[in-house]
């Protein structure tokens, strides 16, 4: 699941809960920027990498990353 929310200050928020990722050969299973919280999710990617925290669109501004599980042949989690 994956939900919108505001906080108190108005920001924006992305909340990814509760999912399985599975397999890509060309990109990172989960791939975020600006302020993102995935919790209680499963990443496995037999192919490549599992989570990517990279500039895109935006920067990486508040990223939480609790309760996860990352099998990846790659790299499990990378910060850029």
């Amino acid at each position: 699941m994956a939900t919108l929310t505001d906080d108190e200050l108005g920001r924006i928020k992305y909340e990814v809960l509760d999912n399985v990722f599975y397999a890509n050969a060309t990109e990172s299973l989960f791939q975020a920027e600006g302020n993102v919280r995935a919790r209680r999710n499963l990443f496995l990617n037999p192919f490549g990498d599992g989570i990517a925290i990279i500039p895109h669109n935006d920067v990486p501004r508040e990223i939480e990353l609790s309760g996860n599980f990352v099998a990846a042949k790659g790299i499990g989690i990378r910060i850029h």
